[in-house]
């Protein structure tokens, strides 16, 4: 599937190409293109795209004609891919890491943390249809003041949880939800919700949300919430939405 999406195919390259369909790296010409948790990339595609990197050259999926890669490569990864116990192609480590940066962790920058959180609200308030404004002090506060293992990651799906959730129009400390072990307390009363009864009622509304932004569009629901196809409709059937 990966190899699709990078590559492209023409008709009748597989079960189910019924047209020709245009690849990342045709899509990128002559501009830049991203590849995110590199280290995750499958050995068989590591080689196809390290030839590619070499020969400056692809072919589609089922095409005979060989084409020319004309895109800037930026590749990023939480992963130490240096040396073979990382278990990533070292030709290919090498020849992406002509220019390396390291992006210092987000307990490490917290200056960025005001800035980074009121970008996902504006984020979260357009998919989710929310008119939440801003985070109040104490709300800025607990974020300021979490350790933040899941890095950008983390606080991004932090705040799409509590606009998903919100009634209010300015997230409040107890909107939020920080770190596995942590209980979040009902509005309004005394109650305690298990972790993981409070994630799975904010995953349902989320979806449910993000199906109603894109009109029941399952591809742009997905893009919405940054999954895949395949995994929104799993998650349709899991809540019966």
């Amino acid at each position: 599937i990966f190899e699709s999406e990078l590559f492209g195919y023409v008709k009748g390259a597989f079960s189910g190409a019924a047209g020709t369909k245009e690849g990342l790296i045709e899509r990128a010409d002559e501009g830049t293109l991203f590849l995110d948790e590199i280290g995750e990339l499958a050995d068989e595609t590591q080689a196809k795209l390290l030839r590619v990197l070499e020969s400056g050259h692809y072919f589609k999926l089922g095409d005979v004609r060989e084409r020319k890669a004309r895109c800037r490569l930026i590749t990023a990864t939480h992963k130490n891919l240096a040396g073979p116990a990382s278990g990533f192609r070292q030709d290919l480590y090498y020849r992406i890491n002509g220019f390396a940066l390291e992006l210092p962790r987000l307990r490490d920058r917290k200056e960025d943390i005001p800035l980074l959180a009121r970008a996902f609200l504006s984020e979260a308030g357009y998919a989710y249809s929310k008119n939440v404004k801003d985070l109040s002090g104490g709300a800025m506060e607990r974020l300021l003041a979490h350790d933040w293992p899941g890095n950008i990651r983390e606080l991004k799906w932090c705040i799409h949880r509590a606009v998903a959730t919100t009634a209010k129009d300015v997230l409040d400390r107890d909107d939020l939800v920080l770190g596995p072990g942590e209980k979040a307390t009902a509005e309004g009363t005394s109650e305690t919700i298990v972790l993981k009864d409070a994630v799975e009622d904010v995953e349902k509304k989320c979806i449910a949300a993000a199906m109603v932004a894109a009109k029941n569009n399952k591809t742009e629901a997905a893009r919405i919430l940054g999954i895949s196809v395949r995994q929104l409709h799993y998650k349709l059937k899991q809540y019966s939405l």
